[in-house]
This record gives structure tokens, sequence and C-alpha cells, in this order.
């Protein structure tokens, strides 16, 4: 998002557990029941700024990561899809891929997958 205005004006638009950066303050923030939280310090301080614990907690509880607790052993769990917003329309585009490999934006095929690349692990 732009700014923060911008945030509060489309919180409710929000799914639960979505990461939203704000590029005027550099803060990233969560929508967790249905309240915005800062996980970033930014530019500027603010009360609702989270431990390390809180956030791990957080990301573990939305099915992000998975975590032993310790900063050392965080994992990004496996991304399914990605949901971008348009900043101007509010448009929501959801992006994934299907079994053959296509990328696909709201269930549609756009990009048809280069069969002469090998996928490295």
């Amino acid at each position: 998002m732009e700014n923060k205005n911008t945030l509060l004006q489309l919180k409710d638009r929000l799914m639960e557990n979505e990461l939203i950066l704000v590029e005027d303050e550099s803060q990233l923030y969560i929508k967790n029941k249905n309240q915005l939280i800062s996980l970033s310090s930014g530019k500027t301080t603010d009360d609702t700024i989270m431990t390390n614990e809180e956030i791990l907690q957080i990301l573990k509880d939305a099915g992000y990561i998975t975590v032993d607790n310790k900063l050392s052993s965080v994992k990004i769990n496996d991304i399914e899809n990605l949901t971008f917003i348009h900043s101007e329309s509010n448009q929501k585009f959801n992006v994934s891929i299907n079994s053959d490999g296509k990328l696909l934006i709201n269930q549609k095929t756009i990009i048809e997958p280069d069969t002469n690349v090998t996928p490295s692990m």
C-alpha cells in the first residue's frame, strides 16, 4: 500500500492474516483478528510493535512458517498461491500454478511453462 491512510480505508477488504507493506513508512503490517498489527518499526515508533516471538507465533498460526520457537529454525512453508491487490482499483488477483506448471491468474492460464527448462531445487 502506498500509505497508512489507504491501509486504514481498505482494512475491511483485507483477508485475515494478510501481510501488507506500507511503502511511505517502510512498515509491514498483518491483519489479525480484524486488527492491523505492525510487524516492523519502519521510520516511526508505534505502541503496536511486536516482539520477535509474537511475530513468529502469528506467522506460524497463519501457516506461513514452521518454527521450533527459535529464530534460527524458521522455515517458510510451501506457497500455494499469492493474492495481489491493485493499489488504485483495489481489484484482487489470485496467482497460482497448475499441475502442468502453467501460471494462472484468477484461474485463467496466462503463461505456458518453458518445457526446455529443468526445475532446480
